[in-house]
């Protein structure tokens, strides 16, 4: 059964959605099924992606990098696996 998933007045399935993104559908559902928004589930980009530019940024002499904002504050910090950015993480301490 295919999962339907309504954004910006638009329904399709999250095989669609996933090529319209190019996020994989296992992913958005994935994420659905976490709990995270709609719009986050289909704008946020995937991990592989994520890496690459954190791996850039250390290749490059940088600490941070801007590639993907944080899920809970919107900084641009390093992120944690949680989507968080590090002071986030440090300030939730």
């Amino acid at each position: 059964m295919q999962r339907l998933v309504t954004y910006n007045n638009e329904q399709l399935t999250c095989a669609e959605w996933g090529r319209r993104y190019n996020i994989p559908s296992k992913t958005i559902i994935s994420r659905l099924n976490s709990g995270w928004p709609v719009n986050e589930a289909l704008e946020h980009p995937v991990r592989s992606a994520v890496n690459a530019d954190a791996r850039e940024a250390r290749e490059n002499g940088r600490l941070f990098y801007e590639s993907v904002p944080c899920r809970k504050c919107g900084c641009t910090a390093r992120h944690t696996a949680s989507g968080q950015c590090l002071k986030c993480k440090v300030d939730a301490r």
